[in-house]
């Protein structure tokens, strides 16, 4: 029985080790079951964080595509209201600078008219010189298709053949310009 005593008092420490290798291990099952439950809870924060962040990317994005469309839409706003605003001024130079004229027009054909038909009544001016004067005036005008093309009317209206095919050609070839 010494022996088995002998054996006992040997095993007693091995047994004692073995009883704390299994307390060891229960601890550290009952640690790694903490940590996976933490680490699941990380990974799916993770997860959260990463679908948030997808979300943040997409509003990001459709606030710069919205903007970038404002930007252009402004730009050229800006070039109409630009364009706008010279056509403007011009208008109010123009106005300025040749607004009287066509007044002064008005005036001098009603004065001519009148001051023609005086002479032409009164005997002063032969009313076939006025006929030449007028339609040599509208012959040399190549630049303005109107004064040919009156011309060309006023030639058949009065049958003048000779006269009729310059007008024309001349208030073709101008029509382009």
């Amino acid at each position: 029985m010494d022996e088995q005593q002998d054996l006992e008092e040997l095993l007693a420490p091995l047994r004692a080790d073995l009883t704390s290798l299994r307390t060891d291990s229960t601890v550290l099952r009952v640690e790694l079951t903490v940590l996976r439950r933490e680490n699941d809870g990380i990974a799916e924060a993770l997860s959260s964080a990463c679908d948030e962040i997808d979300a943040v990317k997409e509003t990001v994005t459709a606030t710069h595509e919205v903007l970038n469309a404002f930007v252009e839409r402004y730009g050229r706003h800006q070039i109409v209201a630009n364009a706008q605003a010279e056509l403007t001024q011009l208008t109010v130079v123009w106005k300025a600078d040749f607004a009287h004229r066509q007044r002064v027009r008005a005036l001098a054909r009603g004065l001519t008219h009148a001051l023609t038909a005086h002479a032409v009544a009164g005997g002063l001016v032969d009313q076939d010189t006025i006929d030449t004067c007028v339609r040599k005036q509208f012959l040399a005008e190549p630049t303005y298709w109107l004064a040919p093309a009156i011309m060309a009317v006023a030639a058949r209206h009065h049958a003048e053949t000779t006269i009729v095919p310059r007008a024309s050609c001349r208030s073709s070839a101008g029509a382009s310009s």
